[in-house]
């Protein structure tokens, strides 16, 4: 299916109007992508595909320090490898430069609106600290949740 339902709009529509975080939807026709973006400055690409009818959901997470890019590539291979605890997320290479992204497939057919709302909040909140990771990656930061509490959160 090339074209996006009405109903699908309708689930952005309502979106943006009843999820306090949120601050502006803009839909971008030709990529078919809505971009979702937070108070906190953080946003949310939303990418439709038809076939079969579904969102991939992705998040900028930065370009690791180059002399912590090993200790991040690690982590992310560790965190692909659990992606069935994961709710299917994982982490792949958004360009050349290195930087990293969080992808989340999630099926379109029948969602709801309160289920929309929980899985982009849970995507928001998992980019969050995987973006604080990425950024400065050390292992001695008692304020700094380890990775695997942290991501169970996205399920």
């Amino acid at each position: 299916m090339d074209t996006i339902p009405n109903r699908t709009h309708a689930l952005f529509s309502e979106l943006g109007e009843q999820t306090d975080p949120i601050d502006l939807i803009s839909f971008d026709e030709e990529n078919k992508t809505w971009t979702v973006g937070f108070d906190d400055d953080s946003a949310l690409l939303v990418e439709w595909d038809g076939v079969p009818e579904r969102f991939m959901i992705q998040a900028l997470l930065g370009i690791a320090p180059e002399q912590s890019t090993l200790g991040v590539y690690r982590a992310v291979l560790a965190y692909n490898a659990l992606w069935r605890e994961h709710g299917g997320s994982r982490i792949g290479l958004a360009d050349a430069d290195g930087e990293l992204m969080l992808m989340v497939e999630v099926p379109a057919e029948d969602l709801s609106l309160e289920q929309l709302q929980r899985v982009l909040l849970n995507v928001r909140a998992v980019a969050g600290i995987w973006s604080r990771y990425v950024a400065d990656p050390r292992d001695d930061d008692p304020d700094q949740p380890t990775l695997p509490q942290a991501l169970s959160n996205l399920a």
